[in-house]
């Protein structure tokens, strides 16, 4: 093959060509409009996405990561890292929201014996050390469930993934009222829309999302003074092929040692096939930020915390 420094150059010219028309092409791209954009693929946003398309309007949802759920999100088995109980009747549209899509609940049993600090076995009291206390149920396959049954009844196309928002503007240039709805990547074509809801805490917007116009300073202050409801909680959920707290009599329940180097504060069965569920499961909870750091990060070599978590309980 030959090649000269012209040739070279050319090469060069040709390139920066394609990518100077690749991105205008990108930038030139009509906006698509939509009646409403939601911003959040948790349930609330996906309760939204859903009331919204069930009335007739046209919806698009974006969600930065690449799943929906947001803090409901569950591991296989059907054990939940986030949200995890419920207290019915009480909380009608949470069960209302199971029925209508067909989920089911599952008792949360905290009978049996309890796992006290320093090695210790009481025979019962898992309603009082349970973060949940007595009457809770679960749902069966976890809140991830609900979350997947919402997003999976909207049309495709609606419910969009890995689309993180950086930008919500609304400048009225061209006498209208729409707002544009500018994503993190900034080669997406933005969205346009006659309203926005964001479906996200309210510290995570003032953090993470710019407004133009910009948002008045108080209300920005108070967003940041928020706080986001168990927002420095930390979850562990560790999967078994037995459940051997079950087989010795035992509730699942643990207090933990309370010393800074905890991993767990307290834990609880999560899953059990007995129950209808995929599997066998303990989960447990820590609070606070320096406990939340010690733990490793998802899909990080977390199998370490199974090991700890085991031999806490036998």
């Amino acid at each position: 093959v030959r090649s000269s420094t012209g040739s070279a150059a050319r090469l060069v010219a040709v390139v920066s060509s394609v990518t100077a028309m690749a991105s205008y092409s990108a930038a030139s791209s009509p906006a698509e409009r939509f009646d409403a954009v939601v911003v959040g693929g948790g349930v609330s946003g996906l309760t939204a996405a859903s009331k919204l398309h069930d009335a007739g309007h046209s919806v698009a949802l974006l969600e930065a990561r690449e799943r929906v759920g947001g803090r409901c999100f569950s591991t296989p088995e059907g054990a939940d890292l986030g949200a995890s109980w419920a207290w019915l009747p009480d909380e009608r549209d949470v069960a209302r929201a199971a029925s209508d899509r067909g989920l089911s609940w599952v008792p949360q049993r905290l009978d049996g014996g309890v796992r006290m600090e320093g090695g210790g076995r009481s025979p019962g009291g898992g309603e009082m050390l349970a973060p949940c206390g007595p009457g809770a149920v679960r749902m069966e396959g976890g809140y991830g469930a609900l979350a997947d049954a919402l997003a999976k009844a909207l049309p495709e196309g609606v419910v969009r993934t890995g689309r993180g928002v950086a930008r919500i503007v609304r400048d009225g240039s061209d006498g209208s009222d729409d707002v544009t709805v500018h994503l993190e990547d900034a080669s997406s074509t933005p969205l346009l829309a006659r309203r926005v809801i964001v479906a996200v805490p309210p510290r995570v917007i003032a953090a993470s999302i710019a407004f133009d116009p910009p948002l008045p300073d108080d209300r920005l202050a108070h967003m940041r003074a928020t706080q986001t409801w168990a927002g420095d909680w930390c979850k562990v959920v560790a999967t078994f092929s037995a459940p051997f707290w079950r087989d010795g009599g035992d509730s699942g329940v643990a207090q933990w040692s309370r010393g800074r180097g905890s991993v767990m504060a307290v834990s609880w069965e999560a899953a059990h096939r007995e129950l209808g569920e995929g599997g066998y499961a303990l989960a447990g909870v820590n609070f606070g930020r320096v406990a939340c750091e010690r733990l490793p990060p998802p899909g990080g070599g977390g199998g370490g915390s199974r090991f700890v978590l085991a031999a806490s309980l036998f």
